[in-house]
């Protein structure tokens, strides 16, 4: 309360006019009320932004898991592809210059077997 006395009882050293210490001056219940709201505001803002950041860290995760699913089917049919054009006499030897169908993940490194892969 001493900030509310400081604030309210002097000003340029003049006397504010109904802001003794120790009167109830309605210009308290103003702040009061209006520094609440402040409060309220920021902490509905902050609990917005919580939430906003868990939203978009679930969407990274679908978008990743997409992307990988994506990779996937290509991965997939790329080399159904190859298997089909290997059925005729001229796609089997075209496929015998060119290289095999490599999924993603096995050029990283990241097959522990490359029969898997």
């Amino acid at each position: 309360m001493d900030l509310r006395n400081e604030l309210f009882s002097t000003q340029n050293g003049a006397q504010i006019q109904g802001a003794h210490p120790g009167t109830t001056d309605p210009r308290w219940d103003e702040m009061d009320e209006s520094n609440l709201e402040g409060q309220r505001s920021a902490a509905e803002a902050v609990a917005s932004g919580q939430e906003t950041l868990l939203k978009l860290a679930v969407q990274g995760e679908q978008i990743a898991n997409a992307e990988e699913t994506a990779d996937s089917n290509k991965f997939l049919v790329d080399k159904s592809n190859r298997i089909l054009k290997g059925m005729t006499w001229s796609g089997w030897f075209s496929n015998m210059f060119t290289p095999d169908i490599k999924a993603r993940w096995a050029i990283a490194g990241s097959c522990a077997n490359e029969d898997d892969c």
